[in-house]
């Protein structure tokens, strides 16, 4: 998809089908993160304006019915982020993508997109049953473990989840740019329409099986060392912060 430029197709369904095959029958068992260029921003990669707008999203639906083919369970973790700082961290801190004046276009359009596509994760269960769906908030260490704990049922054999969460959040903290406060950046945030997702998450929530009691291990497993001396976390971690969390 990066290379040619086109959008995801049931042409390459069979090829998927057999490298899913094959992966999960060399790591039986296991939870594996997808990890490849195209795998997991809307859009992803550069390209014109209009390549942006329709030919680089992924396409979980597709994903999904790999998987069933494949025999593989598809377990989908959504990072929610405010617009105005996706639209601040896409447009002006990177520089390689497209300008504010057109980005926050683009992010519209996939937000419309991705939001479809897990609609319909959620609604269509296929004979191995309905894809996995949690959210996150980007930068939240609770929300992000609890979202793969609900994935991975042994808190202590978390090797592919450590890559997964480093992949889509990184450092012990969530960092606002006080940029995202602009005026125009705030005009143009509004048209991305973020309050789709948020709401597809609430639903969600609201039916999801967690396992809040494996986080704690969960998180000390996945997280570097140096994170987890930091006194910020050594506060976050304490017992009786779960208890309220839970109250």
């Amino acid at each position: 998809m990066m290379g040619s430029g086109r959008s995801w197709s049931r042409e390459d369904m069979d090829v998927n089908v057999r490298y899913l095959s094959d992966v999960a029958r060399e790591h039986p068992g296991k939870l594996l993160h997808l990890n490849h260029a195209s795998s997991s921003s809307y859009p992803n990669g550069q390209g014109t304006h209009d390549q942006r707008l329709h030919h680089r999203q992924p396409d979980m639906v597709l994903l999904k019915e790999a998987c069933d083919l494949a025999g593989i369970d598809l377990k989908v973790l959504a990072m929610q982020r405010s617009d105005a700082d996706t639209l601040v961290a896409t447009c002006i801190h990177r520089r390689d993508l497209e300008p504010c004046e057109t980005q926050y276009i683009t992010l519209g359009v996939n937000m419309g997109v991705m939001t479809s596509q897990i609609s319909q994760l959620v609604a269509n269960a296929s004979a191995r049953g309905p894809a996995s769906v949690r959210c996150a908030h980007y930068g939240d260490l609770l929300e992000l473990g609890e979202a793969l704990a609900s994935m991975a049922v042994d808190p202590n054999d978390q090797a592919m989840s450590r890559d997964a969460i480093r992949a889509g959040w990184s450092g012990s903290e969530y960092h606002h740019d006080p940029r995202s406060e602009m005026p125009n950046i705030i005009e143009h945030a509004v048209n991305i329409n973020g309050h789709r997702l948020d709401e597809l998450c609430h639903n969600i929530q609201l039916t999801a099986k967690l396992y809040p009691a494996d986080v704690p291990a969960l998180l000390r497993h996945i997280l570097s060392s140096a994170v987890q001396q930091r006194p910020s976390f050594k506060r976050f971690m304490l017992e009786t912060q779960w208890r309220r969390k839970r109250g």
